[in-house]
């Protein structure tokens, strides 16, 4: 068929299509127009008598309500073919009919005996084909919104139909006599413009895969055919340059998957294998033309190679979930041939522009000879621990979390433990170290420095069925390739015999270390004539004289006031019958004359035979210091005198919680004294909001109080609550190393009282705007009600009994506006 003859039908058929639905479109509108004009009027008429018909409801009238409806129905030219109102408890209660109600009426209100809530002003509930009647459509709506009475009206839609079929009929006459016309305009107007598009057509049908295509020669005046025949020329020499790029890209794509060193196969979304690389064709022995179609799991079987059980193929999973799935470390790949490989692998989801699932890329490579490595390095590892177990030293080896894992037979013969009473168990906790909690700290504090890198040594002292052990114990962290520390080394040698000798050389070298120069103490060796022997440097610096100066002579004459000659005699008498004299604090005078206050201690020298030989003197200038404590206790004095002047109460506490310092705010805040409070601790203050009476401030809530502040309940006189925000900071460690807190106490009773008088003020503000609104709703309802009852009054006004229901109306609408 020529193209001028398919394009003269083609204009036919859409003009005769277009008619058809016009026709029918515009059916359909005059359809929904007459029936919605029905709808509006049925609803508008029901709204203006539901309240008349409601009164009537509520007082029983059942003879005027009746008369109303018959009027109502009776109108001229009225599509109404009935009328009916149920009461509020589902039964019949009015109707228009002149005989009895119909049966099938009847039925229609015990099947939708509450078809309407309120919720929306008309709705359609059945529809009847009644004979000599036609078409019924049946509405329903609710008199009063949310009361169950409700007026039903039935709508004859066969007139309308009628009327609308006509219109149709013509409509569709003439649209067959427009398409006729159209028709054969269009198929002049195609004769002339086909030609060229024939021409080019012809050309396209000689067209061969990989042939030029020319339409230059092809010449036309239109507009449209030059567009036409630059646009193929384009878009052919598009498509050959597109096919010559995913040619290129394909070729490149197999030449990188052959390239890589790694095994790959892809699979579609069903996971069919759709492409292999080389690699993976060796390491499974599947061709890529016996692979292609075939479920992974067929040419990708995998094991265990300890428990040699099946391994739940990856496939699955990635195209169920989309996550990247990696295998174990102890995968076996079995080849078509029957061949064992070990492989580490990971599958992941292809994924298209939208994040669509198109399949999924599976890589793997053999890696048996990095497992047989592993596996010799393991056997290594075994022969290491054998020859760890033939040495006399103790040897063990911890993980990360410094349980052992290892721990050579010495140790254990020591204290007869076997293996498994000590593996698993934090290094530690074992019995060697249980005796002394101080010892486990230490030993606890090693590893942690070993894991972070330190090596450590430490000279300690072990538990064994023989009593007490010298070791000296030291910890290596051992490190990976990446340089992360994995395991620890634990290594104790016995050094009972060396902590002997030590012992012995501390004694006979007792006297040769009190004159150690590097001391910042002042040494001083006397006499038993109380005549100086020896000092070092930090005694000629701290009195000004030089040993020369002093040396055989009575030193306490020089540097001694007249008023500490006697108690410094009575110190000496102690010393040299090694009865006391150990320590005293005086004060002592300078070669300049500078008074300084020094504290010294006294040790009496006594040689092999027990005689006192002469004494030795180590002494600290505390004058600076001295005055220090003096300058820190008016410090806290007056800190103490700020803290009182707060009205916040400020609480210091210890790290268990228990009260340190207690300000007057606070004392007036809880209602109790310093005397009283000090010593206790927090719980008896303040407990948190949720808990019960009987419940304190517990540790963990203390703790959490580190990180700000919290609204808590505070205890006044220890039997009344009131709210409170605590505020916890941590101070400065105190000398003996050992925490502690700065607790601030506000109390929040009337800052609680102002809030609640305000949200309340807020509730009854947004309580007015909202009757406001309800009330200017009900409003515009009332209007609309108003004004359709004036309209009935007008229309109506010669139907006998009619303007007292529409006078109720009214005079209900004005009342409830």
């Amino acid at each position: 068929m020529r193209l001028s003859t398919r394009l003269s039908i083609i204009v036919f058929s859409l003009g005769l299509t277009i008619t058809v639905l016009n026709l029918f479109a515009i059916s359909h509108e005059v359809l929904q127009q007459q029936t919605n004009t029905q709808k509006i009027f049925a609803q508008t008429l029901v709204r203006t008598m539901a309240s008349a018909v409601a009164d009537d409801v509520i007082k029983g009238d059942k003879s005027q309500l009746t008369k109303m409806l018959k009027v109502a129905q009776s109108y001229k030219e009225n599509p109404i073919e009935y009328l009916y109102v149920i009461d509020r408890e589902g039964h019949l209660f009015a109707h228009s009919y002149d005989t009895d109600f119909p049966e099938f009426l009847k039925k229609q209100i015990a099947k939708y005996p509450s078809a309407v809530n309120g919720s929306r002003p008309i709705n359609l509930v059945a529809q009847y084909n009644i004979e000599n009647r036609g078409l019924i459509y049946e509405y329903v709506v609710a008199l009063i919104p949310g009361n169950s009475g409700q007026m039903h009206l039935g709508l004859n839609q066969t007139k309308i139909q009628t009327a609308v079929n006509a219109a149709s009929k013509n409509t569709l006459v003439l649209g067959v006599v427009l398409s006729l016309l159209f028709t054969w305009l269009a198929w002049l107007a195609t004769r002339y413009v086909v030609r060229p598009i024939e021409k080019i057509s012809s050309t396209l049908q000689d067209y061969q895969p990989g042939s030029n295509v020319d339409f230059s020669c092809k010449q036309s005046d239109a507009l449209d055919i030059q567009t036409l025949k630059n646009s193929l020329q384009e878009a052919f020499d598009s498509r050959d340059y597109y096919e010559n790029l995913l040619k290129e890209r394909e070729q490149d794509l197999e030449v990188t998957l052959s390239s890589i060193g790694d095994a790959v196969i892809a699979t579609n979304e069903q996971g069919h294998v759709t492409r292999m690389n080389h690699v993976a064709e060796t390491l499974t022995g599947w061709s890529i033309e016996e692979a292609q179609g075939q479920a992974v799991k067929t040419i990708f079987p995998i094991i265990n190679a300890s428990s040699r059980e099946p391994i739940p193929n990856p496939v699955e999973k990635v195209l169920e979930t989309g996550e990247t799935v990696y295998l174990s470390n102890h995968t076996t790949l079995i080849s078509k041939e029957g061949d064992e490989y070990q492989i580490a692998d990971s599958a992941a989801a292809i994924r298209d522009a939208n994040n669509n699932i198109l399949g999924m890329v599976l890589v793997f490579n053999d890696v048996t000879e990095q497992y047989e490595l592993r596996q010799a390095a393991l056997q290594a590892q075994q022969q290491v621990e054998k020859a760890f177990n033939d040495m006399q030293t103790m040897v063990a080896v911890l993980d990360t979390d410094f349980r052992v894992t290892f721990i050579n037979n010495t140790p254990l013969e020591s204290l007869s433990l076997k293996t498994e009473d000590v593996i698993g168990k934090e290094f530690w906790m074992n019995e060697w170290f249980s005796y002394d909690s101080a010892l486990q700290k230490a030993i606890q504090s090693d590893c942690i420095e070993a894991f972070n890198g330190r090596k450590t040594l430490r000279d300690i002292e072990i538990m064994t069925n023989n009593g007490v052990l010298a070791l000296q114990i030291g910890f290596h962290p051992i490190r990976d390739e990446n340089n992360s520390v994995i395991q620890l080394v634990a290594e104790g040698v016995d050094v009972s015999v060396r902590k002997h000798l030590e012992t012995e050389m501390r004694a006979s070298m007792q006297h040769l270390q009190l004159y150690r120069e590097q001391t910042p103490l002042a040494a001083i060796e006397w006499s038993i004539d109380f005549e100086v022997v020896n000092w070092n440097k930090a005694a000629e610096l701290m009195f000004g004289y030089t040993l020369k100066e002093v040396e055989g002579r009575n030193f306490s004459n020089m540097i001694l006031p007249e008023s500490a000659v006697i108690d410094v005699d009575k110190i000496w008498q102690g010393l040299m019958t090694n009865t006391g004299g150990e320590s005293s604090r005086n004060e002592n005078v300078t070669k300049e004359g500078k008074v300084i206050l020094c504290d010294w201690y006294n040790n009496p020298l006594i040689n092999e035979s027990g005689q006192v030989i002469g004494a030795v003197s180590l002494v600290r200038d505390i004058t600076q210091e001295h005055a220090s404590q003096q300058a820190l206790m008016k410090s806290e004095q007056e800190q103490r005198d700020i803290l009182d002047t707060l009205r916040d109460g400020i609480i210091t506490l210890s790290e268990t919680g228990v009260i340190q310092t207690f300000n007057r705010a606070a004392e007036h805040l809880f209602g109790v004294s310093s005397v009283e409070a000090i010593g206790q601790n927090i719980s008896v203050l303040a407990r948190e909001a949720d808990k019960d009476q009987t419940e304190g401030f517990s540790q963990s809530s203390f703790m959490r109080l580190l990180a700000g502040s919290r609204e808590v309940v505070g205890i006044y006189k220890k039997n009344t609550t009131f709210p409170m925000r605590l505020t916890l900071a941590e101070l400065p460690a105190s000398a003996n190393g050992q925490h502690r807190f700065a607790c601030s106490c506000q109390d929040l009773t009337e800052i609680k009282s102002q809030q609640a008088q305000i949200q309340q003020a807020q509730k009854m503000d947004a309580l007015g705007k909202l009757v406001g609104g309800i009330a200017h709703d009900y409003n515009n309802m009332l209007g609309v009600i108003l004004g359709y009852t004036s309209l009935m009054e007008m229309k109506f006004s010669n139907v006998k009994g009619l303007q007292k229901y529409i006078g109720n109306i009214s005079q209900a609408g004005e009342r409830a506006r």
